[in-house]
């Protein structure tokens, strides 16, 4: 399979090239700072620049069969303390960026699947991530409604939704604070990169060809009930 992920240069971007690599799939980034040949330049901001980095894309393997969306921006803290432009900018980010490649990526003739990555978060609200939760919730409604309507297409959209996972976001958490939010976990620690990749890749695959509009959590079971 072909896949482009947008954020691939995160700390899950990373290690789901290579979980996608090592089973022989071929993978293009649209980051804002490529590292490689293998990546297209992009702010997912711009609605130019996403139609040109899926262009470029295409350009470089062919019809793109998988669109994995990683990116999210999360102006933690009192609500007070956010910004309306700090807000704005979380949903053009999380949830606008990811409409605007959805939409250019499933224009095409051609099967292909959607997987946006959210957060348990998203569900269940968490103090201090208005913005971010929020703007990751809205993801829920826009999976759903983009299976709904290109189910019949022969395109599948479906939300994989992590909860803490020790990478990225998490590294900035004080050590007490991470003590407690693992207490609260029935597995009673964060998840390791690998394993949210694995999810990840699984439902960008051929082995996930009945699953659409689906919400999967992985999450040691923080989520549950929500």
């Amino acid at each position: 399979m072909k896949h482009l992920i947008v954020g691939r240069t995160s700390a899950l971007g990373a290690d789901l090239t290579d979980v996608l690599r090592e089973r022989g799939d071929t993978v293009i980034g649209a980051v804002r700072r490529p590292v490689d040949t293998s990546d297209v330049r992009c702010d997912v901001r711009s609605d130019a620049d996403v139609a040109r980095s899926v262009e470029e894309a295409t350009s470089l393997v062919g019809d793109i069969d998988s669109l994995i969306y990683l990116p999210g921006t999360a102006p933690d803290g009192r609500t007070e303390k956010v910004s309306d432009d700090q807000f704005s900018d979380a949903l053009d980010v999380n949830t606008t960026g990811a409409f605007r490649f959805a939409k250019s990526v499933l224009a095409s003739d051609t099967p292909c699947c959607v997987t946006f990555v959210g957060t348990t978060n998203a569900l269940r609200g968490s103090a201090g991530q208005a913005a971010y939760a929020s703007s990751k919730a809205a993801l829920l409604g826009l999976t759903r409604s983009l299976a709904a309507e290109f189910g019949p297409r022969g395109k599948r959209v479906n939300l994989v939704a992590p909860g803490y996972f020790s990478a990225g976001l998490t590294d900035a958490l004080p050590t007490s604070l991470k003590e407690r939010l693992e207490r609260r976990i029935p597995i009673r620690r964060f998840a390791e990169t690998r394993e949210v990749s694995n999810v990840v890749a699984f439902a960008a695959s051929e082995q996930s060809s009945y699953m659409n509009g689906s919400i999967i959590y992985v999450d040691g079971g923080l989520g549950m009930g929500h």
